[in-house]
């Protein structure tokens, strides 16, 4: 589906002449030419099978996500495709027992038995023990974050965590017992993006979160916007996370914007 998609946008760019007569039939058609290309394979040899696949095909491109039941359908595909791709990394997962649960949190009123940041934890263990990540040099990325404290506006916190200011907040600084909500990207030492929540802000607890990161967070000042540098010790150590996206000894650097704190009750 990746390799149809690339297909679909390229034909897109190249075809901007075509697509510029504004012939709303010439560009439906034009789509649906290359969509038919690129499905001609499935079910050659079965007429009834391929009037079956594009039935299917049809409702699916006519959903409407403004119906409850219809954008179901649209996010159960989208929910499908990430099962599918999960049990390629080997989790253990089975898709009557998910819906029963979701079923059993949606609408029984169950209470889940794990946080969603202790769920995540979970399946980054899991997938962290049976899929040993390649590790980093701990060494060079150590010395990587430590060079970070020459930048402007850098300081290094006595952990050896390094904290860039980009505009100082005016506000509260978070502390152990408050949730931040933020927004940030996370990179690794080579620039690579594993985690962004984009301009979406996130619900951060200090007391969940890795301790280089809380850390850095308890310098920040409401309304700020800062870059920190994690070492390996402080962050994912050996193990690393995320199935491989971020491997073992990595050293982390994280870009955040303090929107605002939500004190303990």
């Amino acid at each position: 589906m990746k390799r149809l998609s690339t297909f679909l946008l390229s034909a897109i760019i190249l075809s901007s002449a075509l697509f510029a007569q504004d012939d709303s039939k010439k560009v439906n058609e034009a789509l649906a030419t290359i969509w038919s290309q690129q499905l001609e394979s499935k079910y050659n040899d079965s007429p009834e099978a391929r009037k079956a696949y594009l039935d299917g095909l049809s409702r699916a491109l006519q959903l409407d996500t403004s119906n409850p039941r219809d954008l179901g359908l649209k996010d159960g595909i989208a929910l499908r495709d990430a099962l599918l791709k999960m049990k390629e990394i080997g989790l253990p997962l089975d898709a009557k027992a998910i819906s029963e649960s979701l079923n059993d949190f949606l609408l029984g009123g169950k209470k889940p038995t794990m946080t969603e940041a202790e769920a995540k934890l979970a399946l980054e263990s899991f997938v962290a023990a049976n899929n040993p990540d390649p590790k980093l040099h701990i060494n060079k990325e150590n010395a990587w974050v430590a060079e970070k404290s020459a930048l402007p506006n850098a300081k290094m916190l006595g952990s050896g965590v390094v904290v860039v200011t980009h505009k100082e907040g005016t506000g509260e600084s978070p502390t152990d017992a408050d949730t931040a909500k933020i927004t940030y990207t996370g990179r690794l030492s080579n620039g690579t993006v594993f985690d962004q929540t984009g301009d979406e802000t996130i619900d951060i607890p200090l007391s969940r979160v890795i301790k280089g990161f809380a850390e850095g967070l308890r310098q920040m000042k409401t309304g700020g916007h800062y870059t920190i540098y994690i070492p390996s010790h402080l962050a994912y150590g050996e193990t690393g996370a995320g199935a491989g996206t971020i491997p073992g000894n990595a050293a982390l650097e994280f870009e955040i914007k303090l929107i605002d704190i939500i004190k303990a009750n």
